[in-house]
């Protein structure tokens, strides 16, 4: 999307704006210090540069210095990318379970 900004002076400039991904928490519980899920999508332009291992380490290193003590995301089990950005932060796997009989995990990441 190309967006135009009045620079207050009677010009104008245009700029790009480009979306890298998209993290999404749901199911917070703060008594208990728990998010219940989250997704991560990353743009495939932007995949395979370590932007998606960068904002992961950022929210889970921010929620847990926050007082949270766990984290759990789905993830299918075919996407191997997802699940090795996923393990460089410190998520482990847990149980396996079918989604429209797609094979998914839970993975999960537990304040030390």
């Amino acid at each position: 999307m190309v967006i135009r900004l009045g620079t207050g002076r009677g010009t104008f400039v245009e700029a790009l704006l480009v979306s890298t991904g998209v993290v999404a928490l749901a199911e917070i519980d703060w008594l208990k210090g728990r998010v219940g899920n989250m997704g991560v999508r990353i743009h495939p332009e932007w995949c395979g540069k370590g932007i998606g291992t960068a904002v992961l380490r950022m929210i889970s290193s921010r929620f847990l210095n926050a007082g949270m003590l766990e984290f759990q995301l789905d993830v299918a089990i075919a996407n191997v990318r997802a699940i090795r950005c996923y393990e460089k932060v410190g998520f482990v796997p847990g149980e396996k379970f079918d989604r429209d009989s797609v094979p998914f995990m839970w993975m999960n990441l537990r304040r030390a």
